[in-house]
């Protein structure tokens, strides 16, 4: 089955969570791991956010080195925009929004057919997406 790693999930692998990362490691050979160019924004963007330059460089190398290990970075593109679409006026509708990233993040996973792991409990709200969370196994 493939999947989707959100940001929480990649965090938690960079922090060397023990359940993550056995689980990722008894998965990533068979090159169905993604994660979302969304995603990799916002680890970049933490990344950059601290103020010593040699902290920058080892959570851009360690980002780097993650990403390498993935079957891919999936981008945005004009059919994803309906499916975001549909998510984000859907939540509005019931009164249960989730952060725009994150309807990006959930878009990328329901167009390709993929399992979302993440450890947002908010990714529950969305109807039809199949979700995980590694780090509580």
């Amino acid at each position: 089955m493939p999947y989707l790693l959100e940001t929480s999930c990649l965090i938690s692998l960079i922090r060397g969570n023990r359940a993550t990362t056995a689980r990722f490691l008894s998965l990533v050979a068979d090159g169905g791991l993604y994660t979302s160019v969304v995603a990799h924004a916002e680890l970049l963007h933490g990344a950059r956010r601290f103020s010593s330059i040699e902290r920058r460089a080892q959570e851009a190398r360690a980002i780097a080195e993650l990403v390498e290990r993935l079957a891919g970075v999936l981008p945005i593109w004009g059919e994803l925009a309906d499916v975001y679409a549909q998510i984000t006026a859907d939540l509005a509708t019931r009164g249960l929004p989730i952060p725009s990233n994150d309807a990006w993040i959930a878009a990328t996973a329901m167009a390709h057919d993929l399992v979302l792991v993440s450890e947002d409990s908010h990714f529950a709200r969305v109807p039809g997406l199949l979700v995980e969370n590694w780090s509580a196994e």
